[in-house]
């Protein structure tokens, strides 16, 4: 996997799990006091830093749509303490019918992946033309052959293996047209904590500072 620091000088690091094809850029516009460590490209081999990890006072896990699986397969994640574990727009089970993104909606993206394709997913992962019009700032930086690749690996992983993290608070996004909000609100009804909010699959326009996500 791809890891990107961004440095703040803080104490405290958010352990970012991004999206499919995804980069740093779709953080860039979210503040606080944090360093963020964002990972991303997971089809590409690489560990966790743990030891440059367990240097920080508190460390929170953030993941975001396919993020939130990795996250919860993770198994070092074990290796760290961990004060909470938070989910955004995905599940641990996101090739779902019931519970994800529904198999053949999942693997048609797959197998018609083109420039043209990318571009509509992207825009409805922004929740419109005009979001997505408005989103170039945030767009990844990644060549379409790897997308497709780590959209291979999820396929071919994602549909049996599952771990079993206890996460903290969920977010759903009640406007999100990637994962199917009904789908994701059925898993997340067994959440110790779960806020609906009207927002696109894309959740940093609403969620925009490290302090509303982590906040209890």
């Amino acid at each position: 996997m791809k890891r990107t620091l961004i440095n703040n000088n803080s104490d405290r690091l958010i352990l970012f799990f991004n999206g499919w094809g995804m980069d740093e850029q779709v953080i860039k516009n979210v503040l606080g006091d944090y360093d963020v460590l964002t990972l991303s490209a997971y089809h590409v081999k690489g560990e966790l830093p743990i030891e440059q990890i367990k240097k920080y006072n508190e460390i929170y896990v953030v993941a975001w749509s396919m993020g939130v699986w990795v996250a919860d397969c993770s198994t070092e994640l074990e290796e760290l303490s961990v004060k909470k574990y938070i989910a955004i727009n995905g599940t641990p089970k996101p090739i779902d019918n019931q519970l994800g993104i529904p198999e053949r909606i999942f693997k048609g993206t797959l197998d018609t992946l083109n420039e043209r394709n990318r571009n509509k997913f992207q825009m409805r992962m922004f929740g419109g033309v005009k979001e997505f019009a408005a989103a170039t700032d945030v767009l990844p930086k990644r060549e379409l052959k790897e997308q497709t690749e780590e959209l291979q690996y999820f396929w071919d992983q994602a549909k049996d293996h599952h771990g079993n993290k206890s996460w903290d608070k969920a977010f759903v996004g009640s406007n999100d047209l990637i994962f199917p909000a009904d789908n994701l609100s059925q898993y997340w009804n067994l959440a110790s904590k779960t806020e609906v909010l009207e927002m696109p699959h894309f959740p940093f326009c609403v969620l925009d500072t490290w302090d509303r996500i982590v906040a209890e």
